[in-house]
């Protein structure tokens, strides 16, 4: 079926075609035939494809007499319009059938279209549609359901139809089926179905011819050749089987008899093949019947040598060509079984160098570079070698050698080079040379290619630079190995040399001394000396000497004391070139020694001081050395470039003499010594104690301080005492006090004392303290006086500051700090409180609440100094998520006696039990609560202000008690609790 074309609908059915013979037969027919006729089926669609292997063969047929239908307007000029199912008619006999008769039924659609028929001796007859293409068609895939029209989508399912074709002949009608569906499209549209799938693209409908029905005779028959192809020459014996070939009378190959033919048996008889060409029947008669021709097994190929080789090429290699062409267009027949190589080096002169090649490619080795060659290739098959192909030729080279003699010379601002040619061009002319250049010798790069002639001038390059050459020959294969090596370092005109470089003046005593490097550049002739220039002012030199060889001189000339500045010239053969820089110098010699040398002991130091000296030496002083010994006259260095007329020496040991000498030091270097001094360093008194503290009791006073910033050289073996009654008039209370505290207990209660320290080492007792004083107080009854301050901080932190509320702290009371931090960053690092007034605060109680992260601590600073309303206590702790703080004043508090602690999650908390060391005294409770509620103290127990943040919770209370317990620290909440209990002593 042809893509997007529209035909008359009709009804598929199953098909049927009847071949019918008038009763008119021609004599011809055995009388022993049943059926002398070959029925095939067949499809040609030419509309979407050259000539494939679909496609029935033979096609087309252009005669009448082998033909009947119209497929097409342009038939039978047109050989490519063709879309028809079509039935195939052999008749393998001597003479003509005629009066046959075929009709078709496609699944019950009758097609008698031709009428009475006559199939031509050992000929064919195809039968298609007829009235002009597609008028009327009997392809069944073309039709409902099967037909694709103007876009309509084919149902791909198989329609089970199952043409049948009738043929009659001499009134007998035999009816074969079309098994196959080739007159149906397979069953179903074949232009667009693969299988069961639709495909919208046009494809090849074409069948080949399939045998529906074989011809049925009572003659011989021919079923196999043995061999099938021989010589185009004749001569080749075949043996052929098949049947009936009893009484055999005759043997042909076509329409030639055979050479010779010997019966064997009645199924095989022996035949020398006559001389022919091309494909051929070979038939068997028997009296008056011919075997079938046009069958399969009956044909017999004649084998001619194959046609030359097409389009040899050769290519040429290092000593080697290589072919290439393409088969013959003809193979004579029969299968190439190999390639004859033939080579000559004229023209036409080739001789055989290789047989049986396979493949359409040979490599020649080892021929001689620069040697033409010429070849052609013959093709071989069974029936021989045919005519030699076209002629191909080709020169093998390599690579030229390396160019020889490689010269350079330098030019100004250019570089000639010149060569020979290379020993040997590799069997290709050399056509060019590439020129290479590098700036470091083997490291060439190409500089230049295609170069014609033996020489070249490299312009280039720049002067004073060296330049490294190699150079390489080329032909048609490629470039060749390099040359040797050249070089040149392009060079201008001379002129004068640059200036000297880096002048450098040295002072001494009376002279100068001159050094220089040679200038950067000698202006292309040799520096063959120097011109000195000198002057006592700055630019107005004048020459002094000439003809100075080499880079230094010493002017013996100069004057102590006056500077001298200094250019040089260099010279060449051209002359002198331009100054240098300038440099001075001022000659002189070493100072006089340093006057008056004094030194003075001190703890752990000598200081020494001195005049300069009378002399400076014409140059000035730019510094001392100082020089030590621990023995008279045996001074060494100590100390170098001491600025000044004094130097304190630190480096020494109490105890020990240390004896001085100093020299002055100017541009000539350091002169005489001074006088000697010595001097015997020694321990001082220490300084002032730090830090004293005086807390009042009842009836006494503590002091505490620190040891001083400096024993004074010597160990610190005691303190003293000094009290007053009035600040500032301390005078001793009490000597030889070792540690750094002390407790006064000759005082009187209500009176205010003043005190300070000295600290005591084997030089004697050194600089007062600071003072410090305290009032003794008979002890306040135990009692919790108010809550002085609170925070909470929902960011925590690591620090938080509590301010005291009005009227402040009293002194001499007690403070007590309870701080809950949540998700701290550790539930045991160190944590500390400090105020305004700089009292202790000791740890009653830390507890936590483990791998939560949750701790509860109380702090608690007694005896206190006041504080004012308005003072900060300051709280340093582990960085934590949440802080609650509370601080409360209690009166009577003289220290902490016991405590206890614990944590758990449930709905009460208690902490304890503790027992007390004495009566009365004051209980503190304290718990936090993370994720629960506000506490609830148990009875006895007095509840201070709660603080919260979100759900948890700081909590405290106290109670005074007069028995020595137990007691414990108790009440409700819920949540995860941390509880301390802390018993505070009143006396």
């Amino acid at each position: 079926m042809r893509f997007g074309r529209r035909r008359d609908c009709q009804v598929a059915w199953p098909i049927a075609i009847v071949v019918v013979a008038v009763s008119t037969v021609v004599a011809a027919i055995p009388v022993t035939a049943l059926q002398p006729l070959a029925v095939y089926t067949g499809y040609m669609d030419t509309h979407t494809s050259s000539p494939t292997p679909n496609q029935p063969n033979p096609w087309p047929f252009t005669s009448p007499t082998n033909y009947v239908g119209t497929p097409c307007s342009g038939w039978p000029t047109s050989t490519t319009c063709w879309d028809a199912a079509a039935i195939r008619l052999d008749n393998p006999n001597n003479t003509p059938i005629t009066g046959v008769r075929v009709v078709a039924n496609i699944g019950g659609s009758i097609y008698d279209l031709w009428g009475s028929l006559t199939v031509p001796a050992g000929g064919t007859l195809v039968l298609t549609e007829t009235g002009g293409q597609n008028s009327t068609n009997f392809d069944g895939s073309d039709f409902p359901p099967n037909a694709y029209n103007s876009g309509n989508f084919a149902d791909c399912t198989n329609d089970g139809v199952i043409p049948i074709v009738s043929v009659t002949v001499g009134g007998a009608t035999t009816n074969y089926s079309d098994t196959t569906q080739v007159l149906d499209g397979g069953g179903h549209d074949a232009g667009h179905c693969v299988g069961s799938t639709f495909v919208s693209g046009r494809m090849d409908e074409s069948h080949p011819w399939t045998l529906v029905s074989p011809p049925v005779q009572g003659g011989p028959t021919v079923t196999g050749l043995n061999p099938s192809s021989g010589s185009a020459a004749g001569g080749t014996q075949i043996t052929i089987t098949g049947s009936g070939f009893t009484g055999v009378s005759q043997v042909r190959f076509g329409a030639t008899p055979a050479t010779s033919f010997t019966f064997v048996s009645d199924s095989q008889t022996t035949a020398l093949a006559p001389a022919g060409s091309g494909r051929v029947d070979v038939t068997v008669t028997v009296g008056g019947a011919t075997s079938p021709v046009n069958q399969p097994a009956d044909q017999y190929t004649y084998i001619s040598p194959p046609g030359p080789p097409t389009g040899l090429a050769a290519t040429a290699g290092n000593a080697s060509i290589h072919l290439a062409w393409t088969q013959p267009a003809s193979n004579g027949g029969g299968a190439i079984t190999g390639y004859n190589i033939y080579r000559g080096t004229a023209s036409g002169t080739e001789v055989r160098v290789a047989s049986g090649v396979s493949g359409a490619t040979f490599t020649d080795g080892s021929l001689v570079n620069g040697t033409q060659y010429f070849y052609k290739v013959s093709a071989v098959n069974s029936a021989g070698e045919g005519p030699l192909s076209n002629e191909a030729s080709a020169t093998p080279a390599t690579v030229p050698g390396a160019a020889q003699n490689l010269v350079a010379v330098a030019g100004n601002g250019s570089v000639s080079l010149s060569w020979s040619a290379p020993a040997g061009n590799g069997g290709a002319a050399v056509t060019s040379y590439n020129v290479l250049r590098s700036t470091t010798s083997g490291a060439e790069t190409t500089l230049s290619t295609g170069v014609s002639a033996t020489s070249y001038t490299d312009t280039t390059v720049s002067n004073g630079t060296t330049y490294y050459y190699e150079v390489t020959a080329v032909n048609s294969v490629g470039p060749g190995p390099v040359s040797g090596e050249a070089s040149a370092t392009p060079t201008p005109a001379p002129t004068v040399p640059t200036a000297p470089q880096n002048l450098v003046a040295v002072a001494g005593n009376g002279s100068v001394a001159l050094s220089w490097t040679a200038p950067a550049s000698n202006g292309g002739a040799a520096v063959s000396s120097y011109n000195l220039w000198r002057s006592t002012s700055s630019g107005s030199e004048s020459l002094l000497n000439s003809g100075v060889i080499g880079t230094s001189f010493s002017d013996g000339s100069a004057l102590n004391g006056i500077t001298y500045f200094y250019k040089v010239a260099a010279v060449n053969s051209v002359g002198p070139g331009p100054l240098s820089n300038e440099a001075s110098a001022t000659p002189a010699t070493v100072a006089s020694a340093p006057q008056n040398l004094v030194a003075v002991a001190g703890n752990a130091s000598v200081s020494l001081s001195w005049s300069a000296p009378a002399s400076n030496g014409g140059a000035t002083v730019s510094s001392y050395n100082v020089l030590r010994a621990t023995t008279s006259g045996a001074e060494s260095t100590l100390s170098t470039g001491v600025s000044g007329t004094s130097y304190t020496d630190t480096t020494v040991s109490n105890g020990t003499t240390y004896y001085y000498e100093v020299r002055a030091v100017n541009s000539a270097g350091q002169g005489v010594v001074s006088n000697e001094a010595s001097a015997t360093p020694a321990p001082t008194a220490p300084s002032a104690p730090q830090n004293l503290t005086a807390s009042a009791g009842n009836a006494s006073v503590a002091l505490s301080w620190t040891a001083p910033a400096s024993n004074g050289g010597a160990a610190v073996s005691s303190y003293n005492v000094l009290r007053s009654t009035t600040s500032g008039a301390e005078t001793t209370l009490s000597t030889g006090v070792t540690g750094t505290s002390y407790t006064d207990t000759t005082v009187s209660n209500g009176s205010t004392y003043y005190y300070k320290v000295t600290a005591v080492n084997s030089a004697g007792p050194g600089a007062t303290s600071n003072e410090a004083s305290a009032t003794p107080q008979v002890p306040p009854s135990a009692a919790y006086v108010r809550r002085i301050a609170s925070v909470t901080a929902a960011t925590g932190g690591t620090s938080i500051t509590l301010t005291v509320g009005s009227p402040g702290v009293v002194a001499g009371h007690a403070i007590v700090v309870i701080a809950l931090l949540s998700s701290t960053s550790s539930i045991t690092g160190a944590l500390s409180a400090s105020d305004t007034a700089g009292n202790l605060y000791s740890v009653g109680r830390d507890v936590n609440d483990g791998s939560a992260g949750d701790r509860l601590v109380v702090l608690v600073a007694v005896n206190v100094k006041a504080l004012a309303a308005t003072n900060q206590i300051t709280l340093k702790v582990p960085s934590s998520g949440e802080i609650h703080a509370s601080a409360d004043e209690y009166a009577g508090v003289s220290g902490i006696d016991t405590s206890a602690g614990s944590t758990a999650s449930s709905t009460s908390f208690s902490a304890g039990p503790v027992s007390t060391a004495q009566t009365p005294e004051i209980l503190v409770g304290a718990v936090g609560i993370e994720s629960g509620s506000t506490p609830i103290w148990a009875a006895g127990w007095s509840g201070l202000p709660a603080l919260a943040i979100s759900s948890d919770y700081l909590g405290s209370a106290y109670q005074i008690v007069n028995t020595n317990g137990p007691f414990t620290a108790s009440g409700s909440t819920s949540g995860t609790w941390m509880t301390a209990i802390v018993a505070l002593k009143t006396h």
